[in-house]
């Protein structure tokens, strides 16, 4: 198989470790890797704000970089083009100035545009870098068709950012557990998570389809 270009959001291992896996192989399994995206902090910085992620990244930079793949850094304003009505933007870097849910926040976000269809990928990012994003880009630049939802749809950017985004089908990168709210196997709202409360945003924002990984999700009932 072939993959023109693999693209990193952050430095959490749940976003980089299928390709951490793949590069421990010789010649990547067999996979053609035309290049792959990134732009982490410095592990320094990893390690003063997250030091738990240490002892993930690192080993995966160590084999990415023994693995002689073309790596590029995007760049506030770049564009990847991909064919003729193909492209990927990218809307911010990190900011060392954020130390709160910091390497989450340090995501990169990216504008898909296919023909006229829009796409936004938040990745992880919390409510730092969402208002941030918000004060960097007029809204239309934030606005929508589809917007995968931040942190696996909890504890990521607030309703304000998505109110702008205003898509009209959103996608949930979840687990069926976090979706149902249900810790330990407690049942359907037992645990701490906010899945629910943003379940309701979409409601709210008029959201005509949600889709869970790779079904149609039930909106379950609305919770105030």
């Amino acid at each position: 198989g072939t993959v023109d270009t693999w693209f990193l959001t952050h430095a959490h291992s749940d976003h980089y470790g299928a390709l951490g896996e793949i590069i421990k192989k010789p010649a990547c399994g067999g996979l053609k890797i035309g290049r792959v995206v990134y732009s982490f902090p410095s592990l320094e910085f990893i390690a003063q704000t997250e030091k738990a992620s240490i002892p993930y990244v690192t080993p995966f930079l160590e084999n990415l970089a023994r693995s002689g793949l073309r790596v590029e850094k995007p760049t506030v304003g770049g564009v990847f083009d991909f064919g003729e009505s193909l492209t990927f933007e990218c809307l911010n870097d990190y900011d060392l100035s954020m130390r709160v849910n910091s390497i989450n926040n340090a995501g990169i976000c990216y504008r898909v545009m296919n023909g006229g269809s829009s796409i936004l990928v938040t990745g992880d990012i919390g409510v730092e870098q969402g208002d941030k994003l918000l004060k960097m880009h007029p809204p239309e630049k934030i606005k929508s068709d589809i917007v995968f939802l931040s942190h696996h749809g909890q504890c990521g950017v607030n309703k304000n950012f998505y109110e702008v985004a205003k898509p009209e089908i959103c996608v949930w990168p979840t687990p069926q557990w976090l979706w149902d709210n249900n810790i330990s196997g407690k049942g359907y709202g037992s645990g701490p998570w906010r899945t629910n409360y943003v379940k309701c945003w979409m409601q709210d924002i008029g959201v005509t389809r949600q889709i869970l990984l790779t079904q149609d999700a039930a909106l379950g009932p609305k919770t105030s």
